[in-house]
């Protein structure tokens, strides 16, 4: 079985990012901003939750999707759950804005897994 078959839908430019949005100010963001913040500048959290948006989470402002003026090509996205029916309907919000899957935004899952085939490929 050849594992590299599963990698390789995100975008050659998601090699290179600096600065990326978050989607979700819940428990896997709450979990993994430490070590996200490490190595990426987070330049807002996007959340629809009334009682979240237009707050502040570490510094970083929290704002609705459409407040967040996202636009094609310009940002990248992590879609921070890990419930599939959420993450669809997380992408089903931002296709309508324009957006497309694996080249402006993707799942967590996704990201982690690619970025550290990424990596291992690297060091090879």
């Amino acid at each position: 079985m050849k594992m590299s078959s599963h990698f390789g839908k995100l975008k050659e430019d998601w090699k290179d990012i600096k600065e990326i949005i978050l989607y979700g100010l819940g428990n896997v963001t709450k979990q993994h901003i430490n070590t996200l913040e490490k190595d990426f500048w987070i330049l807002a959290i996007i959340d629809n939750d009334p009682k979240k948006k237009n707050t502040v989470f570490r510094n970083i402002p929290v704002l609705d999707v459409h407040a967040a003026n996202i636009e094609h090509g310009k940002y990248k996205v992590i879609l921070m759950t890990v419930v599939q029916s959420i993450q669809q309907s997380m992408s089903k919000e931002l296709e309508t804005l324009g957006l497309k899957e694996y080249e402006d935004f993707c799942g967590i899952d996704r990201f982690v897994s690619e970025s550290y085939w990424i990596s291992r490929q690297q060091t090879r």
